[in-house]
């Protein structure tokens, strides 16, 4: 019983992306739960449950309702599904795996059997926490230096299996008390850095504990593709807090090699910097750039302009984003080329703002009622997103409607403490 009750608390925390560590996070829980299940549950009693007071056995109505949080009918469901005849296996065998002193190749053998399960995510992160609570260095090490297994294999910026196995371990790191030894160690790991720190680009933490992790990781790392990286998003993190940003050139032979997202956040910041220092002529001769890319590499075109998309939208340049919107609506839009719904989400809502910039107010209204926030769900992006979606709904809306979508934007830039995102920014946006 105490087991699956710990178990419980993990699950909440990973479903919540968060961890219960005081009053106000006990809060935020009881209000999402209040707002998504029949029964309510106390703040008292969800302190007591995360032990932030006093803790006795909790009641079954309690545990029940927290059941249904996750999808559950009750907490006996919730128990049945841990231990179903398949989980139940599964369940053995990493039991199994978490108690070997080493990772062996039927070990590895084992986890890419279970690849396609849908609750692969969960299993591998679940593997992974234990090693890392226990401080199982050797373990963790060998683990991120098999390329042998099919999670190490698949294309990063295309695959939802390995986004939400970097989300559960990213919030699992977060959640446990610190580990720096244990953290520095796993930092230097190409496999960890490639598939989970890069993987869940935490834009709107900058200035907090993820900027941190990629400060340390740009004094280790070797690779020039990973340095183009991370200097791209830390100067990013310099203009978000109204810092001086310098000039990036890359050799553009060197740069078609690279990940298209990472080619596409290149030419992204190609804009920002010279529309930052007002270079009209360098400004026109990037576009040049963007276009001759999405010419020869039409099929790459999404994965491309998600990050010159997000620079459009940062920097104003509603023009811009009209004109390559116009140009490549078609590669854009079909509906095939959506891997994600942060995809989805983010051409749709610069579409909303390309129908406001044509002052067809009708259509973007519509756009932006069809834009779904339930769908970012854990996403990375959600918060970065939900600015630009509060930005698009102050210009869209009057009165109350407005003054709410100034709230939520104001908060989610206090929350991130860029000095950007000022009130200024949201009123004289277009």
């Amino acid at each position: 019983m105490t087991d699956s009750i710990q178990q419980l608390r993990l699950d909440l925390q990973h479903k919540i992306g968060y961890k219960i560590t005081t009053t106000k996070e006990a809060g935020m829980l009881t209000d999402e739960l209040q707002s998504k299940v029949d029964h309510s549950v106390s703040l008292s009693t969800i302190r007591r449950f995360f032990g932030l007071i006093p803790s006795r056995t909790p009641q079954k109505a309690t545990l029940d309702t927290l059941s249904n949080f996750l999808g559950f009918s009750s907490f006996s469901s919730y128990n049945q599904y841990r231990i179903d005849s398949k989980g139940w296996i599964d369940e053995l065998r990493l039991i199994e795996i978490k108690k070997s002193p080493v990772l062996k190749q039927e070990h590895i053998a084992y986890l890419n059997q279970l690849y396609k399960n849908k609750d692969f995510p969960v299993l591998f992160s679940r593997l992974f926490e234990y090693a890392y609570l226990e401080e199982q260095k050797s373990f963790l090490n060998a683990l991120f230096e098999n390329r042998d297994l099919i999670l190490f294999q698949e294309p990063d910026h295309v695959n939802s299996i390995v986004f939400k196995t970097a989300f559960l371990i990213y919030n699992t790191i977060e959640h446990a008390s610190p580990r720096p030894a244990l953290l520095k160690a796993l930092l230097k790991q190409e496999l960890f850095r490639d598939y989970i720190v890069y993987n869940y680009i935490k834009s709107h933490e900058l200035n907090s504990n993820y900027g941190a992790i990629l400060e340390r990781i740009k004094k280790i790392s070797k690779r020039p593709s990973e340095q183009l990286f991370l200097t791209l998003i830390l100067e990013l993190k310099s203009y978000y807090n109204l810092k001086s940003i310098k000039k990036i050139d890359w050799d553009e032979q060197q740069l078609m090699h690279y990940p298209v997202p990472l080619i596409g956040r290149y030419w992204g910041y190609q804009l920002l910097y010279a529309y930052h220092h007002n270079d009209h002529h360098g400004y026109d001769l990037q576009l040049v750039s963007i276009h001759s890319f999405c010419h020869k590499n039409r099929e790459s075109i999404p994965y491309f302009m998600f990050e010159v998309v997000l620079a459009l939208l940062l920097i104003r340049r509603l023009d811009t984003l009209s004109h390559l919107i116009k140009d490549y609506y078609e590669a854009l839009y079909e509906s095939n080329h959506f891997h994600t719904d942060a995809e989805r989400f983010l051409y749709t809502l610069a579409d909303a703002f390309y129908s406001l910039y044509q002052d067809n107010t009708k259509i973007a209204n519509a756009l932006f009622g069809s834009l779904q926030l339930n769908l970012l769900g854990n996403s990375s992006w959600k918060e970065q997103f939900m600015l630009f979606y509060s930005v698009l709904g102050y210009q869209l809306f009057e009165g109350k409607k407005q003054q709410d979508h100034l709230q939520t934007y104001l908060q989610l830039s206090s929350d991130s403490g860029y000095l950007l995102f000022d009130a200024n920014y949201i009123e004289n946006y277009l």
